[in-house]
């Protein structure tokens, strides 16, 4: 299904009444209750949970009872608190990560995709030489040598995801950048922050609205993979990819301390995926092409020339 010329023109006008509508049917109304289910889960878990993520509650790996809902874990702690403690720091990391790399992504991308020359230029040769490294590896390197801190986890997130999100934003400010009412509003002699936030940042909504979701479920795998490998929460915290590194040795004895970590990360990562690919077909692809396909749905840009090409 693709977008229709008034719902792509929405995505500029009105970004909320099209998230609205992204969220509300289809694949992004499962989308988004996915993600929601796990969000309320991580905030509301530590205070429903029975017992203390580091409470003995009977002998490792015991199976489901009355007393320990999903079991035992390889220490004998109860695996349903545990998974309900646990999310904080896979969600909480990951949240604050995309948060942040999108938050300079987006103005990486608008200053450098509206004004180009050799600064642009050597800024994005920098992003392609850190696009070289793989994030996994990238982050093994440093905790290995700097050890393991939550604050740590984020940079690395923020550290990985920025470059590829501030490609596709400089993609994106640079195709509105080439459009006819831009050099308009530039002839009209609009400061550079008025430039950028008055024409370029409101066309470019498309491929950040579609940007955020998938580049959120980049976010939980990264920091889940390094939770997995040995760098995530201290103990007496748990934290998912801890359960399942630490438990996947009595995989056949007790599967739930593995199974259930594994399905909430699941859940909230096939949520963001279906909710991504909702918003990129709201937004006509969530692309360069899609953001310009908006510009010339718009009746009037910002500044109030008369862009008459603007009518495709």
């Amino acid at each position: 299904m693709s977008a229709s010329n008034s719902e792509i023109a929405a995505v500029s006008g009105r970004p909320g009444s099209l998230i609205w509508r992204t969220v509300s049917q289809g694949e992004g109304l499962v989308g988004a209750l996915m993600i929601l289910a796990v969000l309320l889960l991580v905030l509301v878990g530590p205070a429903v949970a029975p017992h203390a993520s580091s409470d003995f509650v009977g002998k490792p790996y015991n199976p489901p009872s009355a007393a320990a809902w999903l079991g035992t874990d390889y220490q004998g702690h109860d695996v349903l608190s545990g998974v309900l403690h646990g999310g904080m720091l896979i969600v909480g990391v990951a949240g604050g990560g995309l948060a942040i790399s999108i938050g300079m992504a987006t103005l990486f991308g608008l200053f450098t995709g509206t004004f180009p020359g050799w600064r642009s230029t050597a800024a994005l040769r920098l992003l392609d030489v850190a696009l070289i490294f793989p994030p996994i590896v990238l982050g093994l390197l440093v905790l290995t040598r700097a050890g393991t801190s939550p604050w740590l986890l984020l940079l690395l997130t923020v550290a990985t995801q920025f470059p590829s999100s501030s490609r596709i934003f400089w993609a994106a400010a640079r195709a509105v950048g080439q459009e006819d009412y831009i050099e308009s509003a530039r002839s009209l002699g609009l400061a550079k922050w008025e430039l950028v936030t008055r024409e370029v940042a409101p066309n470019i909504v498309a491929p950040i609205l579609a940007e955020i979701p998938i580049r959120f479920a980049y976010c939980i795998a990264i920091v889940a993979t390094l939770a997995f490998l040995g760098f995530g929460a201290e103990p007496p915290a748990v934290d998912w990819g801890t359960m399942i590194n630490q438990n996947k040795g009595g995989l056949t004895l007790q599967p739930w301390p593995v199974v259930a970590p594994v399905f909430c990360i699941a859940v909230i990562t096939v949520g963001a995926n279906l909710l991504a690919d909702a918003l990129r077909t709201r937004c006509g692809g969530g692309s360069p092409a899609g953001t310009r396909s908006a510009q010339r749905t718009r009746t009037r840009p910002a500044h109030g020339c008369d862009p008459t090409l603007m009518h495709a």
